[in-house]
C-alpha cells in the first residue's frame, strides 16, 4: 500500500510540529490581545473586555491542554 499525500500542497504535521504551530498561534493570539498584557490600557480593568479576550485563546489552548478545565 502505498502512503496517501495530503492533497493539493497540504503538509501533514508530526505531534510535536502540530504542538509547536499552536503554541506560536496561542503566543501570537496573545501578543494581539494587549487588554490582556498591558497595564497602561484603560481596558485592562474591564472585565467583560477581558473575559472576551480570553475567549479567543481558549480553543488554543484547549488544544494544548485537553485535559484542562476552562473556567470563567
Amino acid at each position: 500500500m502505498l502512503p496517501q499525500t495530503p492533497p493539493h500542497g497540504l503538509k501533514v504535521m508530526s505531534g510535536a510540529e502540530e504542538n509547536r504551530h499552536y503554541l506560536r498561534a496561542f503566543i501570537q493570539t496573545y501578543r494581539d490581545l494587549p487588554v490582556l498584557w498591558d497595564t497602561s490600557l484603560r481596558d485592562y480593568t474591564n472585565r467583560e473586555k477581558r473575559a472576551e479576550a480570553y475567549l479567543r485563546l481558549v480553543p488554543i489552548y484547549h488544544y494544548l491542554k485537553r485535559d484542562a478545565p476552562v473556567e470563567m
